[in-house]
């Protein structure tokens, strides 16, 4: 059966603007309705995601240098003080007192994505706060121990989770921990327990 220019025209025809405004109506209040159900706990995960990259990446960064100088940063620093161990990843040739360097040789910055005000290292978590770096015993071993101070709370349970696997009691034990943890705080100092030096 043949169907005439008209009758082809009218099959071929989509929908109105009417039935398009509608249909994009429903699939908004529907995206709204997901996202205010689901919106704060996948932004929590995604800080605590991007959290426990940024722990991974200073673990890293520790690596280079010993790497490339033979010494972990808190030797070149002569463990002087936990904010010159983290100053000295960032590239400050004032706080590597103990690291020999060829004449004009620079100290390459590890870290270029963190803040400093020539005092101390900053963390992007939250509202921000300090981040320093010593050797502490945990366990039978030695480690390169990162501590973050105001660290949102939600964010560190989920980098907690996605290092140290889920747990029912977090921040109980493994890498990343939360000293004298209350368990009612929004914010909370935690402590990676990086590369081990021993």
């Amino acid at each position: 059966m043949y169907l005439t220019a008209k009758q082809r025209k009218h099959s071929m025809a989509g929908y109105t603007l009417d039935q398009t405004i509608l249909i994009v109506a429903v699939i908004a209040i529907l995206v709204t309705i997901i996202v205010g159900s689901m919106g704060w706990e996948l932004l929590s995960r995604a800080g605590g995601t991007k959290m426990a990259s940024h722990l991974r990446q200073i673990e890293t960064a520790n690596g280079q240098f010993y790497a490339e100088y033979d010494m972990w940063p808190y030797e070149a620093t002569n463990n002087s003080s936990p904010a010159d161990n983290m100053l000295v990843l960032l590239g400050d040739t004032t706080k590597a007192t103990e690291l020999t360097l060829d004449a004009g040789e620079e100290l390459k910055n590890y870290l270029p994505s963190y803040e400093t005000d020539g005092s101390t290292v900053t963390h992007p978590f939250g509202s921000g706060g300090e981040i320093t770096q010593e050797v502490e015993l945990n366990g039978t071993q030695n480690y390169l121990t990162l501590t973050l101070v105001s660290v949102p709370r939600a964010e560190a349970m989920e980098a907690d989770e996605s290092i140290d696997g889920k747990s029912t009691t977090p921040f109980a034990q493994g890498r990343v921990q939360v000293p004298n943890d209350d368990g009612t705080s929004s914010t909370v100092t935690l402590k990676y327990y990086a590369n081990v030096v021993n």
